[in-house]
């Protein structure tokens, strides 16, 4: 049954799809009340400016590999996502207010894009992510601010990014955060404020061979 529902759904969406790369997409699946989920060509690329329309029913949205770019209305119309794949999507930017229609999102992906940084304010209060994925991006900057209204998250990966300084509570919204990983990083700096924030019994991975002298001390007192 499921198998039946893929391949016949994949063929309605190659048939809105299957167009030159350079093709917009806009307002495509608007009418498909009952489909859950929403699979894409591999092999298509497409831009989706503006606002995704995307029906209301759907809970799981694969766009890995597609050029998609990320406004602050394109998932207003979400309310029932709980995955969303934007992996490897040449994603450069991400909106303030970007996922504030997705109060049920669990698991994000954006690894694999362009990202630089993560703005203030991405998610709207109340909402359920416990699943962030932003490994492999270009990201040197973060701050305390770029994980507002993420409480419930539990899960944080920031590999091979090119993240240099961890100074202050940049973590300390995150009370249920449980695994943060951070190899890949070159880290120079990291003080006492940003250790003492973080959540007790926190599985944390970074790499110290960057890090300064000064820092190198706090990490064994952390480690204790």
């Amino acid at each position: 049954m499921i198998n039946r529902f893929v391949i016949i759904f994949s063929i309605c969406l190659y048939t809105i799809c299957a167009a030159p790369a350079s093709r917009t997409i806009d307002n495509t699946i608007s009418n498909y009340d009952k489909i859950t989920h929403q699979l894409m060509p591999q092999n298509m690329r497409e831009t989706l400016p503006g606002v995704l329309d995307i029906t209301k029913k759907l809970t799981k949205l694969y766009l890995s590999g597609k050029q998609i770019r990320l406004t602050s209305d394109i998932f207003t119309q979400a309310e029932q996502l709980e995955m969303i794949d934007l992996s490897n999507g040449e994603i450069a930017e991400i909106e303030s207010q970007t996922f504030h229609g997705t109060s049920k999102l669990k698991r994000l992906n954006l690894s694999g894009n362009r990202i630089k940084t993560l703005p203030a304010n991405v998610f709207g209060p109340g909402n359920a992510l416990k699943e962030l994925d932003l490994a492999d991006n270009q990201i040197d900057k973060i701050s305390r601010a770029s994980f507002n209204n993420m409480q419930h998250l539990k899960k944080l990966d920031l590999r091979n990014n090119k993240l240099t300084n961890l100074s202050g509570p940049i973590f300390g919204d995150l009370i249920n955060l449980q695994e943060l990983d951070l190899t890949g990083n070159p880290i120079r700096y990291l003080d006492e404020e940003f250790f003492a924030s973080l959540p007790a019994g926190l599985a944390l991975n970074f790499d110290d061979q960057f890090l300064d002298f000064k820092s190198l001390k706090l990490v064994d007192q952390w480690s204790i």
